[in-house]
């Protein structure tokens, strides 16, 4: 079943003050992104999910949210990043964008840590190759972006020191 286009439509004009909107087929739904980040789901029922980290998902509980669940022929599956709206977005738009706003800030720092994990993963390839000095530029930058974005930098990438010959 696909999303509804009313609601879709809705929910983009809502967000739309976050950023540039697209949509794409995700889930028998439609994903709604904000400048190419994920920040909700919209199942063919109806049910509208929006992004969450450990940041921003006592809000949702709170509210009385629950995460997105999908049958599977083992039992249900729960993904815990994304919960439900717990606003009707026709009722009060304000307090979308209010979501929606939290949704884009998981979402960045989603990405962000995704990032420092792919650079870590860089620098360490970098290291075993001998470009120490590489590696160790990637480390400073990735430590400097991690603890910009309140991520515990040294746990994510190691120390950047060379390995010892032994």
């Amino acid at each position: 079943m696909a999303a509804d286009p009313a609601l879709i439509e809705q929910l983009s004009d809502i967000l739309q003050k976050l950023g540039r909107i697209s949509t794409r087929r995700i889930f028998s739904g439609a994903g709604l992104y904000v400048d190419g980040l994920i920040i909700s789901i919209v199942r063919g029922d109806g049910s509208v999910f929006f992004k969450v980290d450990e940041l921003t998902r006592p809000r949702f509980v709170e509210a009385g949210s629950s995460p997105f669940t999908y049958a599977r022929k083992s039992g249900d599956k729960s993904l815990h990043s994304y919960w439900t709206l717990p606003v009707d977005p026709f009722d009060d738009p304000d307090e979308v964008l209010s979501y929606g706003r939290l949704a884009l800030a998981a979402s960045r720092r989603a990405r962000i840590a995704e990032d420092v994990e792919a650079k870590a993963t860089l620098a360490k390839g970098s290291v075993g190759k001998g470009k120490v000095g590489k590696a160790k530029a990637v480390t400073t930058k990735v430590g400097k972006l991690a603890s910009s974005s309140g991520l515990d930098a040294k746990a994510s990438i190691g120390s950047g020191k060379r390995p010892r010959k032994g």
